[in-house]
């Protein structure tokens, strides 16, 4: 859960899951209709709550409207009822709040505050409440998204989503703020820092903005405790969705607070043939994650978070808390995770042209680069000793002995390298180092020590001749040992 709001939580309280983000085409309703399906046919009691308050299209699939006791309601008045707004569901299916049915005429929007909504779906009998936010980044979408248990924002990998979710996290850490029981003793303070801070602020800006003791413990106690997670939606392949844990990173490094990855989606090309037929009875068969998976996820969401573990910047003791990973993980996972971040990062894509800034995306990069350094260290001493011949080898290997002269000759550091050659860090380390297991395939190795004699002047076919032959005789050597 998202302890952003302390309160005491009621037994018995139903689970507040909200998903909002995205902009436009996002997928937010679909997906949070297929959340509310999943979660019901595994036989618990789900309420849909469509608060896209420009029109709704729910009750479409509900193949019912909402009856007329809720029609004309003001959900800010003491004698609204919200029981008789919702419409009952058949077994294995949710039931429906649709807010748009509750406006006081077609010129005047539904009347509603986020608190006393909540409040009231908390004292609900539901298990969970699946509540389908549209996609702006608004006071009422951010303080729901500030108090619910779950916040999810979902996204494409198009850079106006990308952009507008960045947007929706700025004004649920805004209003987070806002929400704080001690706001109301701080208020002047509180208002002129945010009034402040940039329209696209960052987290030194953040820091800037509330120096004032009063509100810096505020700010603190919002970036270390906001939960939200990052649905990417509409993926088209593995590196698209691959790039779900780098934009998180990236997201952290533009606000302040860095989502969990929940899923990648892939893309389906007939999804709106299921969609327009009603509520999904099977998770739909896209590569990537399906919203099965999600909802999995989601019922598991302890073991979840402990899987990527968020630690504030303040607090990283450990190189893999930076990476977001558990430090009990196998050293090939921990290096598989930073590898993506790396190649996420250093990899064009709408994302790192569009979205995350330059200045930001080379910082991040100089902080992986710094948390290998130490990670390398610290995997060391959790792996058991490796063969004596390994060793031997790493000190008599005279190309890869060479190949680092060179690189010291021309004054390059191995980052510098990575960037010129576009080779992942860990790969340019492993062939410096003649590290034989974590060597790429003979195929790649090939090309990489091409691009490495390119950029350091070096004879590209003498230095793959080289090398193969050196390598082809280690490991006949292994072959042959007893």
């Amino acid at each position: 859960m998202q302890p952003l709001i302390p309160r005491h939580r009621l037994p018995l309280e139903p689970r507040l899951i909200a998903v909002g983000g995205g902009g436009g085409g996002a997928g937010r309703s679909t997906i949070a209709r297929e959340l509310a399906s999943q979660l019901a046919r595994r036989g618990r009691r789900v309420l849909l709550v469509d608060a896209t308050m420009q029109g709704g299209v729910h009750h479409l699939n509900a193949q019912q409207a909402p009856t007329p006791a809720a029609l004309h309601q003001d959900l800010e008045s003491e004698d609204f009822v919200l029981a008789k707004a919702i419409l009952a569901a058949d077994r294995d299916k949710p039931a429906l709040l649709s807010l748009p049915f509750t406006r006081r005429g077609a010129a005047f929007p539904p009347r509603v505050r986020a608190q006393q909504l909540l409040q009231q779906l908390r004292e609900q009998q539901w298990e969970d409440v699946v509540l389908d936010l549209d996609a702006r980044p608004d006071a009422f979408n951010a303080s729901v998204l500030a108090l619910s248990d779950l916040p999810l924002l979902v996204s494409t990998t198009e850079a106006a989503s990308l952009s507008m979710t960045v947007e929706t996290l700025r004004q649920m850490i805004c209003y987070a703020l806002l929400l704080q029981p001690e706001a109301d003793s701080v208020e002047r303070r509180l208002l002129d820092a945010l009034d402040a801070l940039p329209a696209h602020f960052d987290l030194q800006a953040l820091h800037d903005a509330f120096q004032h003791p009063d509100v810096h413990g505020l700010l603190l106690y919002v970036l270390e405790n906001a939960s939200p997670w990052l649905v990417l939606n509409q993926t088209r392949d593995a590196g698209e969705r691959d790039l779900s844990q780098p934009i998180a990173m990236g997201f952290g490094a533009m606000t302040g607070v860095r989502p969990r990855v929940l899923g990648a989606i892939g893309w389906d090309e007939q999804r709106w043939q299921y969609v327009r037929n009603g509520f999904l009875h099977q998770p739909l068969s896209a590569p990537g994650d399906n919203t099965a998976t999600l909802v999995q996820r989601i019922l598991q969401i302890s073991q979840t978070r402990e899987q990527q573990p968020r630690i504030p910047p303040a607090h990283l003791r450990l190189p893999t808390e930076l990476i977001g990973t558990p430090e009990n993980l196998p050293p090939t996972d921990i290096r598989l995770a930073w590898r993506r971040l790396w190649d996420g990062l250093r990899r064009e894509s709408n994302f790192t042209q569009f979205v995350l800034p330059t200045e930001a995306r080379e910082g991040l990069l100089l902080q992986l680069e710094e948390a290998n350094q130490r990670l390398q260290g610290w995997l060391v001493q959790q792996e058991p000793p490796r063969p004596a011949h390994t060793t031997t080898l790493q000190v008599h290997s005279a190309v890869a002995r060479g190949l680092q002269q060179a690189r010291a000759h021309k004054g390059i550091s191995v980052r510098d390298l990575s960037l010129r050659s576009r080779i992942g860090l860990r790969y340019l380390e492993a062939i410096e180092s003649f590290e034989v297991e974590a060597l790429p395939r003979e195929v790649y190795l090939r090309g990489y020590l091409r691009e490495i004699a390119r950029a350091l002047d070096l004879d590209p076919d003498q230095l793959v001749q080289d090398y193969l032959d050196e390598l082809h005789a280690e490991r006949t050597r292994r072959l042959q040992e007893p």
